[in-house]
């Protein structure tokens, strides 16, 4: 394959997709949730959801690392499962590098919360299309 960061782009976008996909239809009332908040409370109704949202990017990154490889040549140097880790991995580091910027700089500037959520957005992005970069050379 020619263009190496056609994959990472791919896979990065099909997760981004699916968890809109998955937010727009869990509001428009696809998906039935229902909490007994005795029992599992705030922090279990925030752990189901945010286990939610992972598994569905992660289902949507290896949706976006098939595709390609199914549309392109048969001659493919790629394989979609260890792109989907790499991605999944380079978002990962991301998130912690995004929460150790954000603890340091919180009581700096607390005043710009919209400013570290576009930052937030921007760092989960590029580790996460790096890693798949760097999986797909692999």
């Amino acid at each position: 394959m020619k263009n190496r960061n056609l994959v990472p782009i791919f896979s990065v976008s099909g997760g981004v997709l699916f968890v809109m996909l998955y937010n727009v239809l869990l509001r428009m009332g696809f998906f039935v949730q229902s909490y007994n908040y005795t029992t599992a409370g705030f922090l279990g109704q925030a752990v189901d959801m945010m286990l939610r949202g992972f598994l569905v990017f992660v289902l949507g990154v290896y949706v976006g690392s098939v595709v390609p490889w199914l549309l392109l040549k048969k001659d493919n140097d790629f394989a979609p499962f260890v792109v989907t880790i790499g991605v999944i991995v380079g978002a990962l580091v991301g998130f912690v590098l995004n929460s150790f910027l954000s603890m340091m700089t919180y009581r700096i500037l607390p005043s710009l919360p919209m400013l570290f959520m576009v930052i937030s957005w921007i760092l989960v992005g590029l580790g996460a299309f790096w890693g798949g970069r760097f999986a797909c050379a692999w």
